[in-house]
């Protein structure tokens, strides 16, 4: 067979599977908790984002929670995430602390919001991105929570990792 009739096979494949979540997650709000940043390069950074947006075009209302990498200025890395998904096509905004409102408008309003746990009252406080990710997930009702970093998942107190969480 033709290398590129198998290809396109090969993806409408892919895009059959892919038929069932993309309708059982339209119009459904998914919280990303990006945690990876310092491990990945500028192209799988941007290549996550072009994921990202992939979710909303195929109708998901992605929330990008992020952690800022030791050394860098919150505020700025949070711009610059923004503009990382902009440049994909899409309309992003960050946002400086958890403000369900202000959340809640930005998604009703096409936007992607790109949240840095922090904000001008409380920038010099350690505040987990994960902790906030699942704040938000709780206040928006989100589907689902995507926590990518380097941990292998959420654990409970006793240390074993949590596979649903409501």
């Amino acid at each position: 067979m033709d290398k590129e009739l198998e290809l396109v096979e090969h993806k409408a494949s892919i895009l059959i599977d892919a038929l069932p979540y993309i309708r059982d997650f339209n119009q459904k709000t998914v919280v990303i908790e990006y945690g990876c940043a310092e491990w990945l390069s500028g192209v799988e950074e941007q290549r996550l984002m072009q994921d990202i947006v992939l979710l909303k075009s195929v109708g998901m209302r992605p929330i990008v929670v992020h952690d800022t990498r030791m050394g860098l200025d919150k505020f700025r890395e949070n711009k610059r995430i923004a503009k990382l998904l902009e440049l994909c096509g899409v309309k992003a905004i960050g946002i400086c602390g958890v403000d369900t409102e202000t959340i809640g408008l930005m998604l009703d309003n096409d936007y992607i919001p790109v949240i840095t746990p922090n904000d001008i009252d409380n920038e010099d406080t350690p505040i987990l991105p994960e902790e906030a990710a699942k704040e938000i997930a709780v206040s928006t009702g989100a589907e689902k929570v995507l926590f990518l970093g380097k941990e292998d998942g959420i654990r409970d107190d006793e240390g074993h990792i949590i596979s649903q969480m409501t």
